[in-house]
C-alpha cells in the first residue's frame, strides 16, 4: 500500500509529561455505517487516528509495530503512516502489511512496522477498514496504561437508525447531534485520560474506560427494538431444539439405552451425559460434513460448539433432564452488565440445572458439573427456558446472576508430621495433602497422561519439596483421574527424609524452618497508591497442621512466634477473610494449626489494606524458624 506526501521539515512540539514513557496525543475512533451496493447489505467504515510521543527505549520497542484485527475485516480503504522528529518528518512511503495470527490460534492480525523512530519521536497514523458491523453489540476501549489526550469516539450513519450507548468507568456519556441533515452523529470526548496500570488481584480489564452500543431500532418501526434477549431466546430455543430426523431420535434412544439413564437420578443421568460427551465428541470449528446434524455427531465424532450444544440439549430432554440454556462473559475481560442489554457479552455457552442448582460448561472440555470456568461466575448470564405453547415451543430468557462458589468447595489441606532423628541428624517429614475444587483443576484430569519418569517431579511439587535437598522415600495418589474429576479430593501421601533442609545448626541451638513447610507464599507490595479494588479467581480456605515431638533435652524458646490472629469482617459482620496460627502442647508434642481463607471474591478499595495484610501473614508465617536448644 503506497502514499507518499514528500518528507518535510517540522518543528516538533513535544509534550512534557514527567514518568510517562509514551503519551497518546491523539486517539479517535470513528464509526460510520452506510448501505454498500458491492455487497448489497449494511457495512461499515472504522477508522482509527493515533499520536504517540514515545520518550524511552521500551517504548520504542512497543509501538513500532502496530496490529490490526482482521476479524469481519472486508478490505483496508486507507492506510497513512509519519514519524514526526525533531529533524523533520518522514513519511512511510511503503507500508507493508504482514500476517499475523493470535496466540488463541483463532484470531488473525495484520501489522505494520514503523522505522525511523527515536527517544522524543512522535508516530502517527490513519487508516479506515471496510468491516462487516457488529449491530447486535460492540465496544470500544479508551484507557491503557498509558497517559492518552484529545479522546474521541464517533458514531456517524442515517437518521433513521438509533443506537443505545452506554459509558463506563468514568468515560463521558455519549451524546446524539441531529444537527447534520439526514444523519445521526453519536460522540463523546475526554481532552485527558490518565492511565490506568495492572494491578495483583484488581478487575484491570473490567474497570479501563470504555462504550458499549447497538442498534436499538430503525425508523418508522420506533417501537421494534432490535437484538433483544427475547429474540434472541426464541432464536436459540428453535435453533437447538427444532426438529430433529427421526433416525436422529433413533440414535440418542440407543445411546441413552447404552448408557442405562433411565435407571440414573437427575444428577448422574447429567454427569453421564457429560462425560460421555466430553471423552467421545471432539469440538473443532473447522468441522465439516453438516457438523451439526446430531446423527452425523454420533456417526463422525466430532463437530463444532453449536453442534455440542445442540447433541447435549436433545439427549437432555430425550432424558427428562430440566435444564436452562445459558451464555455469559468472561469477568476477567468483561463483566457482563444486567442493566444493558447487548450481545456482545454472551460469549460462552453453559448450562443451568434448577433441580440440583448446579451449572455445566459444555464446550469446557477440563471442567465438570458444578464447575464451570471460575471467570464465568461472580457474573450475570442470560438464560433461556424451553417452554412449550400448544404444538410449538418458545424460548424464554432470563438473566440470573451466577453466583461463585463458596470458599469451602475449593480447599487445599496439608497435614505435616516431622520426626527429629537423633540429635537432629535428619528430618523425616510424613506428608498428606487434599486438594479440592478449582486447585486440582490443572492437575486431577491429566495425571493419567503425565509419564511415569515425570510423575515424582510432580509430586514434589505438589509436596513443596521441589526446591529443597530431600529424598522421597515413598508416595500415592488417590482420586487422579477423570472418573473422580472434581467428585473427590485428589489426596496426595509421602515420606521424605532430608538432612539439609528445613534446619540449621547455630551453636547449640538447631533452627527449625517451621514456616517452610507450607510452601512458598506469595509476598504483596504496593508502592504506589492503589487504583483498583480487590477481585479474586474464586473463594478458598488453607488449612496446614504440623506436629512434631520436642527431643529430649531440649526446649523451644520461641513457640509463642507461631500465634498469629488476622482476620476481617465484611459489612454484614460476617467473616471475609483472615490469617490465622496457634499451636498447642501436650508433654513434649507440639501440634501447630494454621488457616487462611478468603470467604468473598471481591473487595472494595477500602479493604485492600486489609486483604494485602492477609496475604502478607501468610508470607511472614512462611518466615517462621523455631528455635531448639538444649536445656
Amino acid at each position: 500500500m503506497r502514499h507518499t506526501t514528500g518528507a518535510k521539515s517540522l518543528n516538533i512540539k513535544l509534550i512534557d509529561e514527567p514518568g510517562q514513557n509514551v503519551v497518546f496525543l491523539k486517539d479517535m475512533k470513528t464509526i460510520e455505517f452506510f448501505y454498500d451496493e458491492e455487497f448489497n447489505s449494511l457495512v461499515q467504515y472504522y477508522t482509527v487516528h493515533n499520536k504517540i510521543q514515545v520518550n524511552a527505549h521500551e517504548a520504542i520497542e512497543i509501538y513500532n509495530k502496530h496490529y490490526i484485527a482482521t476479524a469481519r475485516v472486508l478490505g483496508i480503504e486507507d492506510l497513512r503512516v509519519r514519524v514526526i522528529t525533531p529533524n523533520g518528518v518522514k513519511e512511510i512511503d511503503e507500508v507493508d502489511l504482514k500476517d499475523y495470527e493470535g496466540e488463541d490460534k483463532y484470531s488473525s492480525y495484520k501489522y505494520f512496522a514503523i522505522d525511523g523512530v527515536e527517544i522524543g519521536s512522535q508516530i502517527e497514523f490513519i487508516y479506515t477498514l471496510k468491516m462487516v458491523p457488529q449491530l447486535e453489540g460492540s465496544r470500544e476501549l479508551f484507557q491503557s496504561d498509558e497517559l492518552k489526550l484529545n479522546n474521541d469516539f464517533h458514531i456517524y450513519c442515517e437518521d433513521k437508525i438509533h443506537f443505545n450507548l452506554k459509558s463506563y468507568n468514568g468515560f463521558a456519556q455519549v451524546v446524539l447531534d441531529t444537527a447534520t441533515e439526514g444523519k445521526n452523529h453519536y460522540s463523546a470526548s475526554m481532552d485527558r485520560i490518565e492511565p490506568l496500570r495492572p494491578e495483583p488481584y484488581g478487575p484491570y480489564q473490567n474497570s479501563l474506560m470504555r462504550v458499549e452500543y447497538k442498534v436499538s431500532y430503525i425508523e418508522p418501526a420506533n417501537d421494534v427494538k432490535l437484538y433483544t434477549y427475547d429474540q434472541l431466546a426464541n432464536q436459540l430455543n428453535t435453533y437447538f431444539l427444532e426438529e430433529i430426523s427421526k433416525k436422529s431420535i433413533a440414535k440418542l434412544k440407543k445411546l441413552s439405552q447404552e448408557l442405562k439413564l433411565s435407571s440414573r437420578s437427575e444428577e448422574e443421568k447429567i454427569r453421564t451425559i457429560e462425560d460421555y460427551i466430553k471423552r467421545n465428541i471432539s469440538i473443532s470449528e473447522a468441522a465439516t460434513q453438516d457438523p451439526e446434524n446430531i446423527e452425523l455427531i454420533l456417526e463422525k465424532k466430532v463437530t463444532n460448539q453449536r453442534g455440542v450444544m445442540k447433541l447435549f440439549a436433545w439427549l437432555f430432554s430425550t432424558n427428562q433432564v430440566d435444564f436452562l440454556l445459558g451464555l455469559t462473559s468472561d469477568r476477567s475481560r468483561v463483566k457482563m452488565d444486567s442493566e444493558f442489554e447487548s450481545y456482545n457479552w454472551l460469549e460462552n455457552y453453559l448450562f443451568y440445572f434448577p433441580g440440583i442448582d448446579k451449572y455445566m460448561a459444555p464446550t469446557e472440555m477440563l471442567f465438570r458439573l458444578g464447575f464451570i470456568p471460575y471467570n464465568w461466575s461472580n457474573n450475570y448470564g442470560l438464560f433461556i427456558k424451553s417452554v412449550k405453547i400448544g404444538n410449538t415451543s418458545a424460548g424464554i430468557g432470563e438473566i440470573r446472576f451466577i453466583e461463585p462458589l463458596p470458599y469451602d468447595a475449593n480447599e487445599d489441606k496439608i497435614n505435616v508430621n516431622v520426626k527429629i532423628d537423633g540429635d537432629f541428624d535428619a528430618l523425616k517429614l510424613f506428608i498428606n495433602r487434599e486438594m479440592s475444587g478449582y486447585n486440582i483443576s490443572f492437575i486431577q484430569p491429566v495425571f493419567d497422561l503425565v509419564p511415569e519418569k515425570e510423575r515424582k517431579m510432580v509430586i514434589n511439587e505438589l509436596l513443596n519439596i521441589s526446591d529443597k535437598d530431600v529424598v522421597l522415600d515413598e508416595f500415592n495418589m488417590e482420586n487422579s483421574s477423570l472418573e473422580t474429576f472434581y467428585q473427590k479430593p485428589l489426596i496426595l501421601h509421602g515420606v521424605v527424609t532430608t538432612s539439609n533442609s528445613f534446619f540449621d545448626k547455630a551453636g547449640n541451638r538447631y533452627l527449625l524452618k517451621i514456616g517452610e513447610l507450607i510452601g512458598n507464599q506469595v509476598e504483596m507490595y504496593q508502592e504506589e497508591d492503589r487504583k483498583l479494588p480487590v477481585e479474586n479467581e474464586y473463594n478458598r480456605n488453607y488449612e496446614r497442621t504440623i506436629s512434631f515431638n520436642i527431643p529430649e533435652g531440649y526446649e523451644v524458646r520461641n513457640l509463642d512466634d507461631l500465634n498469629m490472629d488476622l482476620v476481617y469482617k465484611d459489612k454484614d459482620g460476617q467473616l471475609s477473610m483472615g490469617f490465622q496460627s496457634n499451636y498447642t502442647m501436650a508433654g513434649n508434642e507440639v501440634k501447630v494449626t494454621i488457616n487462611e481463607f478468603y470467604k468473598s471474591l471481591e473487595y472494595p478499595l477500602e479493604q485492600f489494606e486489609d486483604f494485602r495484610r492477609v496475604i502478607n501473614a501468610a508470607a511472614d508465617f512462611n518466615k517462621k524458624v523455631l528455635i531448639f536448644q538444649k536445656g
